[in-house]
């Protein structure tokens, strides 16, 4: 999964211990040279010059669904435009908190090179806003997730109608673009959307 650290080989070496003959002397190492040999390949990626990728992530949520009625059986959609405009981002990923009555359904790719692959890590966070318990999703989006790579996604939820709490308004979905490379400071304010139901 690290693409950015050069892949390291370390040969060691040693004597066999082997029995010999009376009389008859044993090979003996070099002892100025150390016993092993270490090489490292780097693994190419397209940043520049320099070797550093600095991606620029942009992200942008919507939703058909401005109201959703408790009860009903249909998903609610939120779709998903995720976008790189800078140089290759490893690592990426979308994480979104969401809450413990909402059910993740699915992922689809709309446009783009390949589905998100989601997981629904099983915390129970305190959103201390609204007084529900959170979990947080992360999707991984490409490793690299490529420079110009430009993805729409549909993700689709459900609100379990049993567990909503009482007196609930609205909900708030929030996504973030992540990679484990730095983004430039400037660039990084459209890594984060929200979206109010």
């Amino acid at each position: 999964r690290d693409m950015k650290t050069p892949i390291g080989f370390q040969l060691d070496y040693s004597q066999l211990d082997t029995h010999l003959p009376p009389g008859q002397l044993r090979p003996m190492l070099d002892q100025t040279v150390k016993p092993f040999m270490y090489t490292s390949i780097p693994i190419q990626r397209a940043c520049g010059e320099d070797d550093v990728c600095v991606p620029d992530l942009s992200l942008s949520i919507y939703s058909a669904t401005t109201v959703y009625t408790y009860g009903t059986e249909l998903d609610l959609t939120i779709t998903i435009n995720l976008v790189n405009q800078g140089e290759d981002a490893y690592l990426g990923t979308l994480s979104m908190n969401i809450p413990n009555f909402v059910q993740y359904r699915g992922i689809k790719l709309i446009q783009g090179e390949r589905a998100p692959i989601c997981d629904k890590l099983e915390i129970n966070l305190l959103d201390t806003k609204s007084k529900y318990g959170q979990s947080e999703m992360i999707c991984e989006t490409g490793n690299p997730y490529q420079k110009l790579q430009n993805s729409t996604y549909i993700l689709s939820l459900r609100i379990e109608k049993y567990d909503v709490p009482e007196k609930l308004e609205a909900i708030i979905f929030t996504i973030k673009a992540n990679s484990s490379n730095d983004e430039a400071g400037d660039t990084i304010d459209d890594n984060i959307a929200s979206l109010h139901i």
